[in-house]
């Protein structure tokens, strides 16, 4: 830390992490790469499963309530990046 300091890199602290994790929480997702696991949120879930029942028992929906229901499993896509970390052998 003090090398990158004199070398006039700004380090805020509270916003990463120095050292090396081997279980990782980032956008209310739990990567943990010791054990190979990504772990969804219940909430997170129940919102995009609760959609998606919505979509199969009525297949005529509105254009809101459709981009509604692609945004949030969008939204459990930016975990796929830490599967291939999980995955790569």
């Amino acid at each position: 830390m003090d090398l990158l300091a004199k070398l006039g890199i700004q380090i805020a602290a509270n916003k990463g992490k120095i050292r090396p994790q081997q279980v990782i929480y980032n956008l209310g997702f739990t990567v943990d790469l010791l054990r190979g696991f990504l772990h969804i949120p219940q909430h997170k879930l129940k919102g995009v499963t609760r959609r998606l029942k919505d979509l199969l028992q009525n297949p005529c929906l509105t254009l809101r309530t459709m981009y509604s229901t692609v945004e949030a499993v969008r939204a459990l896509s930016v975990a796929v990046p830490h599967v291939r970390l999980l995955t790569d052998t």
